[in-house]
């Protein structure tokens, strides 16, 4: 690629994507014309790649970007083109098309085919790969083609449809009517119906009576072909039937066995007797009487000549009746008399009657001219007038078109009479000097014009009303013209070719906005389009009335958006809606009588079921017909009022029944309903009460319990309340243990904290506050004896440590103190493993050993732990260690610490 190439790109290929798009829309570089599907395809903006495809005609690459371009509006744009190319296809596209089509998955594409393709075959092809009745029916209906209509009546099985299809073309195709008809009455037959078989029977009938009015040449054949349906339909129908077909069946034989019997011994002239009825009918001709000439009488032909002269010749009889014809009818031509006596003047014998004729028909023609000049200046006089009376009224119209026919007489005339040249030339210069005012008043009049067509670019219009304005200026110029006699198709002139260039100049900037109008009016009917067809589509399948008003609403709004279209098409698109609007309004209309029928039947037999059924089945029964009047919808808003008053005059008693007993029942149930609603009330209150104990609620529960069977059957929705109340103080009384059960574990940790100051003050050489630790454990024992006696073993072995006196042996309390911490050790490692905390790096050899031992409990068979009383086990194990140096206590209530929040949740 050369430098220049590289910094000049063409437009359509600039990294600016309106630039690209505007190259793609209008170009016409062929290289890229050439370009154009690889950038439908590629190009990473969407807008170049639509403006490709829609300047395209490939069908293949319409179809190919319909289903894979990653844009939807580019997909919708490339189907429509797709779309409209294969129903416009003519034989040069029929094969692609055909090609294109056998793979199309798109049940629309199809469908859009078979309804609007101009080519045969492919109207069959979109068809073949459809199976839905409505629209194989419509086709059946409306294709143009004759043998695809007879074929779809072939593939409709749905005899709902194939009656549809009956009805609809009894006054339009008889072929379709027929062969719809037969289908149904086949598939009756097939079905087993009896009533089918007999009719069937019945029409074999009327054609073996045909067959012996006619006996044409097949019949024979025609008589074999009954014979062998009959043999399939003998054992179906009544007897009467049967005697019926084999009558007529013997009485065909008959006659052909006697039509063959005759025809070996009848001459040639007697085989064409079946062709003579035929001719019998004409009249014969009649024989044509003798001319004179012919057969002359034997007086004429005797009788001697009365004169010698020769006969005249015929054709100066013909032409002298032609002359007589001309001299009494003025509108008569002479050219071709003219020319026959011309023809015959080089004929000696013939010379003096043609030269008489020639003088005769001159006078003639002399004759009609003196007529045509008196006309003409009769003519001429009246528009000298007519021109002379416009001058006087100002009237240039007039005065011009006057002047025009003038002109046109002397041309005709070859001049005007010499006396009337006077008074024209006199007329016409005055006539003149008012055309000359008056082109001159016309002149200022355009050039105003052009001044508003200049400045229109600075009054700031929108783009419509610069078009609206124009199109008046353009108006009024015409109307100057008109006055003038100025050709609208002439060119234009002086100050037109300059009103032309200011309307050119003016409408220049808003082309882009009416392209881009165009554009959208052309989207918008595209869309209206596909709605109609949407429309139409689902209208042939609807049958609830408010999914028709939907679509009756839907063309509604099409029609109100007619305006927003190609004003070229609106006239074809508002008679398309119409007529959907009248087929919706139709299929309304039907459904409502539908509607109307099946209510009528179903207030008829709630009538009769109320009359039979017992008393205690009216509500269900009444119910029932509720239910079934709402699945068949609604109808005409007046007939059903009608029919709602006069099914509510059967319901309404009988609810009114129920509702009474109803009442009787709640007003037994009443009582029952309170003292529920009560016991619910006490419950909601307990739950409240937060000085109650787990044992007083549980008391309560079981008296509210008592109570209620006391109370026998409840309602379900009330037993539902007080069990939902009995929950909650179910749960309340297990919080409220919990929280009971957790105290009592807090409430040692508090103690063990106190117990650990006393322990370090006599460790320190502070004496021992004994009433202190009297009160710490026995003045308010714990209620749980496992705690408590944690508290009693730490008391007793400072007991034992202190002794009576005062001081401690310290060797035996630095004993002491030592087997306390291994033992505090041996705890937090349980505690640990039992939390799943990492313990110290010091005692991974201890913990490894004690995850062996839990293993080999585990293994050897042994029972499982509770967790809550293993953690209970724990926690009383540790607060019962005591006493230990402060700095060890610190330490290993530190690795306690992380161990607790697990403790105390296995705890609750």
């Amino acid at each position: 690629m050369s430098l220049f190439s590289r910094l000049f790109k063409p437009a359509w290929q600039s990294a600016d994507v309106s630039k690209r798009t505007a190259a793609v829309k209008s170009a016409n570089d062929a290289e890229l014309l050439s370009a154009l599907p690889s950038i439908a395809t590629t190009d990473s903006d969407a807008s170049v790649r639509r403006a490709a495809v829609w300047r395209m005609d490939d069908l293949g690459l319409f179809a190919d970007r319909s289903r894979h371009d990653a844009d939807e509006r580019l997909r919708n744009d490339a189907r429509k083109r797709f779309v409209s190319g294969l129903i416009e296809a003519g034989p040069q596209r029929l094969a692609e098309a055909e090609r294109l089509l056998r793979v199309e998955e798109d049940p629309s594409v199809l469908e859009a085919v078979a309804r609007g393709a101009g080519e045969a075959s492919l109207r069959r092809l979109a068809l073949e790969r459809l199976d839905r009745p409505g629209l194989l029916a419509d086709c059946a209906l409306a294709d143009p083609d004759a043998e695809i209509r007879l074929w779809l009546v072939e593939r409709i099985d749905a005899e709902s449809t194939l009656k549809r299809v009956m009805d609809k073309s009894r006054k339009t195709d008889k072929r379709v009517h027929k062969a719809a008809a037969a289908k149904l009455e086949q598939l009756a037959m097939a079905s087993g119906d009896a009533d089918a078989k007999r009719h069937h029977a019945l029409d074999l009938c009327t054609r073996m009576e045909a067959l012996l009015h006619e006996l044409p040449a097949d019949a024979a054949d025609q008589l074999s072909a009954i014979e062998a349906d009959w043999s399939g339909l003998r054992e179906a129908v009544d007897e009467s039937t049967v005697r019926r077909v084999d009558g007529l069946v013997g009485a065909v034989h008959s006659a052909l066995d006697a039509i063959d019997g005759k025809l070996p011994a009848e001459p040639a002239a007697t085989a064409e007797a079946p062709s003579q009825p035929q001719q019998s009918t004409e009249t014969p001709a009649e024989p044509t009487p003798a001319e004179p000439t012919q057969a002359p009488s034997p007086s004429q032909s005797d009788a001697p000549a009365e004169t010698t002269e020769p006969a005249p010749d015929p054709r100066i009889a013909e032409l002298r009746s032609q002359l007589q014809a001309v001299a009494a009818d003025d509108q008569l031509a002479t050219a071709d008399l003219s020319a026959a006596l011309d023809a015959l003047s080089d004929d000696p014998d013939l010379a003096a009657p043609v030269a008489d004729l020639q003088r005769r028909l001159g006078k003639i023609e002399l004759g009609r001219r003196a007529k045509a000049r008196e006309a003409a200046a009769e003519q001429v006089q009246a528009l000298i007038e007519r021109l002379t009376q416009a001058t006087s009224d100002q009237q240039a119209v007039e005065a011009r078109a006057a002047i025009t026919e003038l002109e046109a007489l002397r041309e005709a005339h070859q001049g005007l009479p010499k006396a009337l040249r006077p008074a024209y030339s006199e007329a016409k210069a005055a006539a003149r000097k008012l055309l000359d005012w008056q082109r001159w008043s016309n002149n200022e009049i355009r050039r105003r014009l052009c001044d508003e067509v200049e400045g229109l670019p600075e009054a700031g219009l929108h783009p419509d009303a610069v078009a609206a304005r124009i199109k008046e200026l353009q108006a009024e110029w015409r109307q100057v013209d008109a006055l003038e006699g100025i050709d609208p198709k002439a060119p234009a002139r002086g100050l037109g070719k300059r009103f032309n260039a200011l309307v050119f100049k003016v409408l220049k900037p808003a082309r882009p906005y009416f392209e881009k109008r165009a554009e959208l009016r052309r989207e918008r009917g595209e869309a209206l389009q596909q709605s109609a067809s949407d429309i139409e589509s689902k209208l042939a399948e609807a049958s609830d009335r408010k999914a028709i008003i939907a679509l009756r609403r839907g063309l509604v709004d099409s029609l109100r958006e007619l305006n927003e279209i190609d004003p070229r098409q609106r006239k074809a698109m508002g008679q398309r809606l119409r007529a959907d609007l009248s087929a919706v309004d139709s299929k309304l209309a039907e459904q409502a009588e539908q509607v109307e029928l099946g209510k009528r039947r179903l207030i008829a037999e709630l009538r009769r079921d109320l009359a039979a059924l017992p008393p205690a089945e009216h509500a269900d029964r009444a119910k029932q017909a509720q239910s079934r009047w709402r699945d068949l919808g609604s109808g005409d808003r007046k007939r059903d009022q009608a029919q709602w008053k006069e099914l509510r005059e059967l319901v309404d008693p009988v609810f009114s029944a129920v509702a009474d007993q109803r009442q009787a029942e709640q007003a037994e149930n009443k009582a029952q309903i309170d003292a529920v609603n009560a016991l619910t009330k006490r419950l909601n209150a307990a739950a409240k009460d937060d000085q109650l104990s787990a044992e007083e609620l549980q008391r309560l529960q079981q008296s509210i319990r008592a109570e209620l069977a006391e109370l026998g059957a409840v309602d379900r929705q009330l037993e539902r309340r007080v069990d939902e109340a009995l929950r909650r103080i179910d749960q309340l009384s297990e919080d409220r243990q919990r929280a009971e059960r957790l105290s009592a574990y807090t409430a040692l940790a508090t103690r063990a904290a106190r117990l650990d100051r006393i322990e370090s003050a006599w460790i320190a050489g502070s004496g021992m506050d004994k009433d202190a630790l009297h009160e710490l454990i026995d003045a308010e024992p714990l209620s749980d004896a496992q705690l408590q006696s944690a508290l009693v073993s730490r008391r007793t072995r400072l007991s034992e440590l202190a002794g009576e006196s005062d001081e401690a042996d310290m060797a035996q309390v630095l004993n002491v103190l030592e087997a306390q911490q291994r033992e505090a050790e041996a705890v937090l490692l349980d505690c640990e493993f039992f939390a799943g905390v990492e313990s110290p790096a010091d005692f991974k050899s201890e913990r490894m050993d004690l995850q062996v031992k839990r293993l080999a409990e585990r293994m050897g068979g042994g029972e499982a732990t509770d967790p809550a009383a293993q953690a209970a086990s724990l926690w009383a194990a540790w607060f019962a260690i005591g006493p230990l140096a402060d700095g060890t206590r610190k330490e290993l209530a530190a690795r306690f610490s992380s161990c607790r929040e697990s403790l105390e949740a296995a705890l609750n």
